[in-house]
């Protein structure tokens, strides 16, 4: 099996200009059902966080398809150290399923949640304009700590 490159997203990069922002372009995107995990907001933070749940619990996102292994590492990045990344196998609409990845949120972190479903449309219309400019923050940052570790040859 080779490097993933696929993942499935569930908040702030549902919105097509955050994924524009970290990988420079928009990745083929399939709309897809998440069973057995629930969307929850975390305290004091506009992105959500996911967990799992009952089989009946699902989320309704997306899945990036088609990621280089370049792309995998800035979104694992991205999603920092209060998420691990785990394989899991979405729903698409044709009713296929597809594996992929999936950032959940670490069980030592679930103090800070809190039981409400994450709202994506109040992010877009409330934080993703700052969102959008701390996006592209991380993103130089990110790009300059890797620039500084590559020896010049």
């Amino acid at each position: 099996m080779g490097m993933p490159d696929s993942v499935f997203v569930y908040g702030t990069l549902c919105a097509p200009e955050v994924v524009h922002v970290l990988l420079h372009r928009a990745p083929k995107t399939s709309a897809a059902v998440l069973r057995g995990y629930k969307r929850q907001c975390i305290r004091q933070q506009v992105f959500p966080a996911l967990v799992p749940s009952d089989p009946a619990a699902s989320v309704k996102g997306w899945v990036l398809s088609g990621l280089s292994p370049k792309e995998m590492v800035i979104l694992d990045e991205y999603e920092d150290v209060d998420y691990y990344r785990t394989t899991v196998s979405p729903t698409l609409e044709d009713g296929s399923e597809v594996d992929c990845e999936v950032y959940v949120w670490k069980e030592d972190r679930r103090h800070l949640l809190i039981d409400v479903d994450w709202d994506y449309d109040r992010f877009r219309k409330d934080h993703l304009a700052s969102y959008l400019k701390m996006s592209q923050e991380f993103l130089e940052e990110y790009m300059a700590e890797i620039e500084a570790a590559t020896p010049n040859c």
